[in-house]
């Protein structure tokens, strides 16, 4: 019986199919790997706008909010490629996979955007 108020919830709008969130996952994924792309060539221009010999004193805090980028642009990726491999798997699994490496990702972008703003002078 508890299957069939799924199947009635999700036809009414209440629920949402692994392979609704799938398909969600997959853009959501792809648009913030290319947003957070856009960030890292933000701080990797802002590193090389220092003269060669400023660099070595502004080095750890580039770097550091350029790791936070970076992982969350792998875990956008992953969560991209997680969404898309349910596809051909077909398995609830990846879809947590994927929800979860999208959330890691939001964390990464939301550290990286609050370490660029506290680091404003």
């Amino acid at each position: 019986m508890g299957h069939n108020l799924g199947e009635r919830a999700s036809r009414e709008g209440g629920l949402m199919d692994a392979g609704s969130v799938a398909e969600q996952v997959l853009t959501a994924g792809t648009a913030l790997a290319g947003l957070i792309l856009v960030f890292l060539g933000n701080i990797v221009s802002g590193y090389e706008s220092y003269e060669r010999q400023a660099r070595a004193s502004v080095r750890a805090r580039f770097q550091r909010r350029g790791w936070f980028a970076f992982v969350g642009f792998t875990a956008s990726l992953l969560s991209a490629f997680a969404a898309l491999a349910h596809n051909w798997a077909d398995s609830g699994g990846l879809v947590f996979v994927s929800v979860a490496f999208l959330i890691l990702s939001l964390v990464c972008v939301f550290v990286a955007a609050f370490l660029e703003v506290w680091g404003i002078r």
